[in-house]
């Protein structure tokens, strides 16, 4: 169960993204509003492109197309912070 999905991050992110890969922040990081608290890919990349966070001056962003193995699919509808 493999699909091609985008990730979009703020650029000041990519550096860590790139030296050790995506990893979900531990309990202790500050919440930033993100609903699960977990690593985001969509379908589409304009959805992903809303996460870099670009602004008018700064208008650079990164997407990364990547290849995810789904496993279990489970849908949420509502923030789970467990």
């Amino acid at each position: 169960n493999r699909m091609l999905l985008w990730h979009g991050s703020r650029l000041t992110n990519w550096v860590g993204i790139l030296s050790q890969g995506l990893r979900v922040a531990p309990p202790e990081a500050p919440v930033t509003g993100y609903m699960f608290g977990k690593i985001y890919f969509a379908d589409v990349s304009s959805k992903s492109a809303n996460y870099c966070f670009t602004s008018h001056d700064k208008n650079v962003g990164i997407l990364l197309l990547s290849e995810v193995a789904l496993g279990e699919c489970n849908e949420l509808i509502a923030a789970d912070y467990d």
